[in-house]
């Protein structure tokens, strides 16, 4: 994520990337008041900062179920006001993760990328117009690596909800379909998946008549079933999706070639003239807002990131 400047509570208003940890020579002072604790916040900021599975306009398994548009502002145009409070919840399960791997034997559980880097991309989907170079961050327990096991953190009120209706989300048996995929079509690190299953995690209560962790074994989909599958409920497919993102990239490239100030001799930086970012803006725009019927509705208003950017761009008025 490109980030010029966020939002604090402190007060209540925009401040500057390293507003809970000045930089040398800053001339702001650190958050007096922040809002969750520094090394969360931080670790939340770093995370965003330095994503190298899904940031430079890459295709994963989890991008393909979510807006084109986000990922295209995302990878592409510096957001403002960016409020971290936003990805508390998603880096919970991160935490979890890197808790998992940290304290369990050498050599039992490993969260590994598919295809490794430096690896040739893998296409999935081939013969489509949504055919695409997918990556993936997934966990197996190894050295037994025909089990996919994945974590999801949620509330103690969701994990109620999952527990008495006991089904896998599509969502999730998507996700593990394309894991499987790349491990079996990786010219390296290739690994045959067999079985899949997702563990629902939550801090309950001891009242609560869900357990704290309860597994969910997912059953395959195949490829032309997981570009039908509509994500969350939204209008649009993952084959839309992709597609969607797949049109933004070719007008990108385009826009590159018209702005890219050519390189000096000895300087591999790329530079853009003026108007790129409003060109950039232009195509993005244009873009359909498929986050706006995802989740009911809430994903927009409550878990997109740059969701006050994308509004901006309509016209919205955001305070």
């Amino acid at each position: 994520m490109l980030i010029e400047s966020l939002y604090c509570s402190c007060i209540e208003g925009e401040v500057p990337p390293d507003h809970y940890w000045p930089t040398k020579g800053s001339k702001t002072p650190p958050c007096p008041s922040p809002p969750m604790p520094l090394p969360w916040l931080l670790a939340i900021l770093d995370i965003n900062l330095n994503d190298d599975i899904h940031s430079g306009n890459r295709m994963s398994a989890t991008r393909m179920q979510s807006c084109a548009r986000r990922i295209a502002i995302e990878d592409n145009l510096y957001s403002r006001r960016i409020n971290l409070q936003r990805f508390n919840s998603p880096t919970w399960g991160t935490a979890i993760h890197e808790f998992m791997q940290k304290h369990t034997p050498a050599g039992f559980y490993q969260e590994i990328e598919l295809p490794p880097k430096g690896a040739p991309p893998v296409f999935l989907f081939k013969g489509t117009e949504a055919e695409i170079a997918v990556r993936g961050r997934l966990d197996i327990l190894t050295p037994d690596t025909v089990l996919l096991d994945d974590y999801k953190c949620t509330s103690e009120s969701s994990q109620k909800f999952r527990f008495n209706r006991k089904g896998a989300d599509p969502e999730w048996r998507a996700q593990a379909s394309v894991y499987k995929l790349l491990g079996e079509r990786s010219t390296e690190g290739a690994i045959k998946i067999e079985r899949a299953a997702v563990w629902s995690g939550a801090m309950t209560s001891a009242r609560c008549p869900a357990p704290p962790w309860f597994r969910i074994p997912l059953a395959w989909m195949g490829e032309e079933e997981i570009l039908l599958m509509k994500p969350h409920g939204a209008e649009f497919s993952v084959a839309d999706n992709i597609i969607q993102f797949k049109t933004f990239l070719r007008a990108k490239k385009e826009i590159d070639e018209i702005y890219r100030v050519r390189k000096v001799d000895g300087d591999d930086k790329v530079e853009y003239g003026d108007g790129y970012t409003t060109a950039l803006k232009g195509i993005i725009q244009k873009m359909p807002l498929a986050g706006r019927g995802a989740w009911r509705g809430e994903m927009c208003k409550k878990y997109c990131g740059v969701s006050r950017l994308c509004n901006e761009m309509e016209g919205l008025v955001v305070l």
